[in-house]
């Protein structure tokens, strides 16, 4: 192997004085900085923006001020519970279309856990709105609105699966819809009921 060597002396060593000087000349080679543990952290683990997972889709909980505001008129005698019963009805389809909307939207954008978001916003209105037919006397109320929440597991089951699909909007505006559509018509039928026989009742 060869040995990397100056050139000797008169001692016989080797001298590293022409080597010295030209290091003087330059100035020593500068000491690496050393880089703080965090920052270094940051920039090894920094995130990759190009592959951000979608935000979770966030549904606000039911507006039931307006049912509960129906239902006090009933009680203070300002409003018939026929009339009082139709206003009910338009409050929760207005409340399943402000869904139906976000879920589309939603899907529309990549969003994640919309299945789950939606399923807890269904079983919230249905419970606040069963507790409004059980106030307005409904004979039966819980056995009979069970068949709207049993629509729940249905609806929840579709939403997933259009979670999971590329295609286009006006198809998942259209599966929504009639997703929807089934869970309002059965609570209108429902809903009618009920005014039928308070009318019968009179």
């Amino acid at each position: 192997m060869n040995e990397i060597s100056g050139p000797k002396g008169d001692s016989g060593k080797r001298d590293w004085s022409h080597a010295d000087s030209i290091l003087d000349a330059k100035g020593s080679p500068a000491a690496p900085v050393p880089v703080p543990l965090d920052h270094a952290l940051e920039s090894t683990l920094a995130p990759d923006h190009s592959a951000i997972v979608p935000a979770p889709l966030i549904v606000p909980r039911p507006d039931l001020i307006a049912s509960q505001g129906i239902l006090a008129k009933l009680k203070a005698n300002q409003l018939g519970r026929k009339a009082a019963v139709e206003q009910l009805q338009v409050q929760y389809s207005g409340q399943l279309d402000a869904l139906k909307e976000t879920v589309s939207q939603a899907v529309k954008v990549h969003k994640t856990r919309i299945a789950v978001a939606a399923e807890e916003y269904l079983r919230t209105l249905d419970s606040k709105h069963l507790e409004l037919l059980t106030q307005l006397g409904m004979r039966n109320a819980a056995t009979r609105w069970k068949a709207v929440t049993d629509l729940t597991d249905m609806a929840v089951a579709k939403i997933k699966e259009i979670e999971g699909k590329d295609w286009p909007q006006r198809f998942i505006d259209d599966t929504m819809a009639k997703v929807f559509e089934v869970r309002e018509r059965v609570a209108n039928e429902i809903m009618k009921e009920l005014g039928t026989e308070h009318s019968a009742e009179a």
